[in-house]
């Protein structure tokens, strides 16, 4: 797949599934948002951080704090039907309501500026397409890796033969989370970095929860994969 002449390692829909007018797509060398059909393009080197935020709508709660309390002195006041001003009092209040309750944002964060892109709500997908993102640009390689662990002596036979065998798939954690794992005796510290070699990560969703994980399901070269922790 190519976007804007980039070849596409990683997309993700921003709201509904297959609405392709609004998608999020990962290059080698950019991040692009498409909204609402245009595209908006970010340089690895440029991003600080994408995330989701919870904004207040300023329109909304301009025009809801200027029409609420003219509606009630103006019913207060004169002898305009009251009906008339009871509606614009109630749409005042309705549009002060909807500005303070706000909306989700997608927010990418640029050595400049944060860009914001209004969403319903951050779905499970689009937080696991934002956490590989952070992995794919951080300029920390230990960020950049993911952790998991193999027995020890399965893995000195895979190493001797070039290549990490999965025939089922493979939790992987970040660097703060392989902390709070427990290691087996018997288990090594492994890791792998989606931003080098031909290592494909996957994600699948939690049972019982909302969130997704990310997932080894493809074999590796040795070579893509280094040894961490203690042996």
């Amino acid at each position: 797949m190519f976007i804007a002449n980039e070849a596409v390692l990683a997309y993700c829909y921003i709201g509904k599934q297959s609405d392709t007018t609004n998608m999020c797509y990962l290059t080698k060398e950019n991040l692009l948002v498409k909204y609402n059909g245009k595209i908006s393009s970010f340089d690895h080197e440029s991003i600080l951080g994408i995330g989701f935020e919870h904004k207040f709508l300023l329109l909304p709660l301009v025009i809801g704090g200027i029409l609420a309390p003219f509606s009630i002195h103006a019913l207060l006041n004169t002898y305009i039907s009251a009906w008339i001003l009871l509606t614009l009092m109630s749409l005042g209040l309705l549009l002060l309501y909807y500005g303070w309750e706000g909306t989700s944002t997608l927010t990418i964060k640029t050595k400049v500026k944060d860009y914001d892109f209004f969403i319903k709500q951050p779905t499970a997908n689009l937080k696991a397409f934002a956490s590989y993102v952070e992995h794919f640009i951080s300029t920390d390689p230990l960020a950049r890796f993911f952790y998991f662990f193999r027995d020890r002596d399965a893995w000195l036979n895979e190493k001797l033969k070039g290549t990490l065998l999965v025939d089922r798939p493979i939790p992987l954690y970040n660097r703060r989370h392989i902390q709070l794992e427990k290691k087996r005796e018997n288990e090594i510290i492994l890791a792998i970095d989606p931003t080098v070699g031909d290592v494909q990560i996957s994600f699948v969703k939690e049972e019982n929860e909302d969130k997704m994980k990310a997932i080894l399901t493809q074999n590796v070269l040795a070579a893509d994969i280094h040894e961490f922790g203690k042996q």
